[in-house]
């Protein structure tokens, strides 16, 4: 049985191809949709500046790929949150380990590379065009460089919080999971101050917030410009993505039973 097996990769490629299938109508107008916009933005952006580079592209495309994935990711659960296709979804004979992966495959790692292949084209396309409409040097960028990486991944980090969300949330799962973050983010923030305060406090100008550094050891100034700053850093890129895949694949897991 399949259910016994941690993954298996047959049924795991049958699903995601199912996934895509079902929501391939959505994804083609979505795509067609943004690129589109993003087109005419940078044509204004091109005949404004006489000129189209990666800064250009990147500013431009950036928004629109986070904003589009998350938003594909808070919907990809919506046939689970259906009664009308929930039965369907808990029965496909595969596990709960296979279902999560091929979702977080779909909405991260194939939402990431289709993305990045059409924003290679529109790079050429835009490039050519406008040196012709324009007329100023053809000129194509390298888009495949550290920055693209670096908010690819930025964007599969982020989107895992957005997965948890689209399972745990039956309705409105997009602004619901930023409504969420945002409250645990003014918590911690709150519980943060609050523990400094009361940490450093012979470090505190009185009647005020304002952090007086003389007389703090070098210990302390290097956990605050080294230290701290590695352990969130590591925090994010290594750890983040890990432990909300794995909260996922419990929640999604309560659901199968």
């Amino acid at each position: 049985m399949t259910q016994n097996k941690i993954i298996n990769f047959k049924n795991l490629f049958l699903f995601i191809k199912r996934y895509l299938f079902l929501n391939k109508n959505t994804l083609a107008v979505a795509f067609g949709a943004v690129s589109g916009t993003i087109f005419l933005i940078l044509m204004f952006a091109a005949y404004q500046t006489k000129s189209l580079n990666s800064d250009i592209l990147f500013s431009t495309v950036m928004p629109f790929f986070f904003l589009g994935g998350l938003i594909f990711t808070s919907s990809s659960f919506k046939e689970l949150h259906d009664p009308k296709t929930s039965y369907s979804f808990l029965t496909f004979p595969i596990s709960t380990f296979e279902k999560l992966s091929g979702i977080w495959l779909s909405t991260s790692v194939l939402f990431s590379i289709v993305s990045i292949v059409i924003i290679y084209i529109i790079n050429i396309l835009a490039s050519v065009l406008f040196s012709q409409l324009f007329n100023f040097q053809l000129h194509i960028d390298n888009i495949f460089t550290l920055q693209l990486f670096s908010e690819v991944g930025k964007y599969i980090v982020i989107q895992s919080i957005f997965l948890l969300g689209a399972i745990y949330f039956r309705k409105n799962n997009f602004l619901k999971t930023i409504l969420a973050i945002s409250v645990i983010f003014i918590v911690f923030a709150i519980l943060t101050g609050l523990a400094g305060r009361i940490m450093f406090n012979d470090f505190i100008i009185p009647h005020n917030f304002n952090f007086n550094s003389n007389g703090v050891s070098i210990e302390h100034q290097s956990m605050f410009s080294n230290t701290i700053p590695q352990i969130l850093n590591f925090t994010f890129w290594y750890l983040l993505t890990p432990f909300f895949l794995i909260v996922s694949y419990f929640r999604l897991k309560e659901r199968q039973i």
